[in-house]
C-alpha cells in the first residue's frame, strides 16, 4: 500500500514533469518562434541596413561628386571674380577714355566748324582761281595731237619731198655760158657749207656734178628753212642764225618742259594774223637766200619756174610744222656731226636713167668728210635732246662724191680756202642755241 502513493507521488511528480517539460517544450517552441521572428526581423534590418550602408556609400560618392563640383564651382567663381575685376578696370578705363573722347568731339566739332568755315571761304577762293585759270588757259592756243611717228612720217615725206622737187630743177642740163662763168661758181663753191666740208662742185653737166650740186642745194635748203620755218614761235622775224626766242623757249624745255609747252602756247596765240605774216615773210626770205646761189646758174627760161617750184616747198614745210609747232613736246631739228651713239644715214640721190657713177675708186681725202644734208629730229626734255631720227649725210666715201671730186681733179686749179674743224656738239641741250 505505501508503493500506491508512492507511485501516486510519481506519476504526479512525472505528470507535473511532463506538464513543465511540454510548458518548457511550448515555452521553447515560443521562444523558437520568436527567435525566428527576431532573426528575420535581424534579416530584414540586415537588408535595411545594407540598403542604408548602400544609400550611404552612393551619398558618400555622390558627395564626394559634389564636392569635386564645388571645387571646380569656387574656382569658375574665382576666375569669374578676376575677370569681374578686369572687366570692371577695363570699364574704368573705358569711362576715362569716353569722357576723353568726348573732350576731344567736343574740340573735333569745334575744329570741324572752323575748317567747314575755312573751306566756304577756301571754296571761294577755288571759284575765283578756277576761274583766273580757266580765263588763262583761255589764252593758250592749245596741244595739237601730233605724235612722234605723225612727226617723223610728216617730215620724212617732206625731205624727200624736197629732194624730188629740186633734183627736178637741177637736172636740167645748164647752158655752156653758165659753166664758163667762174664768178657764179665761185659763189656757190665758197659757200660756208661748201668751203668747211670741201665739197667737189665740178662746172660741168656730168650726173655726179648734179648730184652734188643738189647735195649742197638741199643741205643750204634745210638750214633755211630750220632757221626762219622751223621755230616754236613766230614773235619776230629772224635777223640771225641763233634766234633768241628760239634759245629761250629751248632752254627752258630741258629744265621744265612743261612750263615751255604752256609758255610757247600763249606765245603762239598772241596776234596770230602777225604771226602768220612773219611766217610768209620767213618763207620770202629762205627764197631769197636761196636765189642767192642759184638764180644765175639758172637759164632765165627756167627761174621763174624754179621760183615757184622753191616757194611751193617751203610753204609746205611751213604747212606740216604749224601742228610740230603746237605740240605739248618740244620738237628741234639738230645739224651737229653725229656722235658715236648717233644714227647716221647716207643720202640717197634720186634714182636716174643715166646713172652712171663708178663705184670702185676711193677719194683721194682719207680723211672722212660729211656733210648733214636732212638733220636727225630731237625732243628736248628732262634736261636732254633725245634723236629720233637719224642723221642723213653726204659723205666723200660715197661714189658720186669720189666720181665729182676725180672730174673737179681735171678742172683748172681754183685757190680754195682751207677746211674749218668741225665744232663740236654740246652734251648739255641747254647750251644748243647759246653759240
Amino acid at each position: 500500500m505505501e508503493k500506491e502513493p508512492a507511485r501516486g507521488e510519481m506519476f504526479e511528480a512525472f505528470e507535473n514533469e511532463r506538464k513543465r517539460h511540454k510548458n518548457t517544450k511550448d515555452h521553447v517552441q515560443t521562444l523558437q518562434t520568436v527567435i525566428s521572428d527576431k532573426e528575420k526581423c535581424i534579416s530584414d534590418r540586415n537588408k535595411v541596413v545594407d540598403e542604408l550602408e548602400q544609400q550611404v556609400k552612393k551619398l558618400q560618392s555622390e558627395n564626394a561628386k559634389e564636392r569635386e563640383k564645388m571645387a571646380v564651382a569656387l574656382g569658375q567663381i574665382d576666375d569669374l571674380q578676376q575677370n569681374i575685376k578686369e572687366k570692371e578696370t577695363t570699364i574704368d578705363k573705358m569711362k576715362a577714355a569716353g569722357a576723353d573722347l568726348k573732350d576731344k568731339l567736343v574740340s573735333t566739332k569745334k575744329k570741324v566748324k572752323e575748317l567747314e568755315d575755312e573751306a566756304t571761304g577756301l571754296k571761294g577762293s577755288l571759284a575765283t582761281t578756277q576761274a583766273s585759270l580757266r580765263k588763262l588757259e583761255g589764252y593758250a592756243t592749245g596741244y595739237t595731237d601730233v605724235t612722234e611717228d605723225s612727226v617723223i612720217e610728216s617730215l620724212g615725206k617732206f625731205w624727200d619731198y624736197a629732194k624730188a622737187e629740186i633734183f627736178a630743177m637741177l637736172e636740167t642740163d645748164l647752158p655752156s655760158d653758165t659753166l664758163r662763168n667762174n664768178s657764179v661758181w665761185e659763189k656757190l663753191r665758197q659757200c660756208e657749207l661748201a668751203r668747211d666740208h670741201q665739197l667737189p662742185l665740178p662746172c660741168s653737166n656730168t650726173l655726179a656734178a648734179k648730184q652734188m650740186r643738189l647735195g649742197l642745194i638741199l643741205a643750204i635748203l634745210a638750214r633755211e628753212i630750220n632757221t626762219h620755218i622751223f621755230l616754236p614761235i613766230y614773235i619776230a622775224p629772224v635777223d640771225n642764225k641763233y634766234n633768241q626766242f628760239r634759245k629761250v623757249l629751248a632752254n627752258e624745255a630741258a629744265i621744265d618742259s612743261e612750263k615751255e609747252s604752256f609758255c610757247r602756247s600763249i606765245l603762239l596765240s598772241l596776234d596770230p594774223t602777225t604771226q602768220d605774216r612773219i611766217c610768209r615773210v620767213g618763207i620770202q626770205t629762205v627764197v631769197k637766200n636761196m636765189l642767192e646761189y642759184l638764180d644765175e646758174l639758172l637759164p632765165e627760161d627756167r627761174r621763174f619756174t624754179f621760183h615757184k617750184t622753191l616757194e611751193e616747198v617751203v610753204q609746205e614745210a611751213a604747212k606740216i610744222w604749224k601742228p610740230i609747232q603746237g605740240s605739248k613736246r618740244r620738237y628741234e631739228l639738230d645739224f651737229d656731226p653725229p656722235t658715236a651713239d648717233d644714227d647716221c644715214e647716207a643720202f640717197t640721190f634720186p634714182i636716174t636713167d643715166n646713172t652712171n657713177t663708178e663705184k670702185g675708186t676711193k677719194s683721194k681725202n682719207f680723211k672722212k668728210i660729211a656733210l648733214t644734208v636732212f638733220p636727225q629730229l630731237s625732243i628736248i626734255e628732262r634736261n636732254v635732246s633725245t634723236a629720233y631720227t637719224a642723221t642723213i649725210q653726204l659723205s666723200n666715201s660715197q661714189p658720186q662724191w669720189v666720181a665729182a671730186e676725180a672730174e673737179l681733179d681735171k678742172e683748172p686749179a681754183i685757190p680754195t680756202i682751207g677746211r674749218i674743224p668741225w665744232r663740236r656738239r654740246s652734251n648739255n641741250p641747254m647750251k644748243l642755241y647759246s653759240k
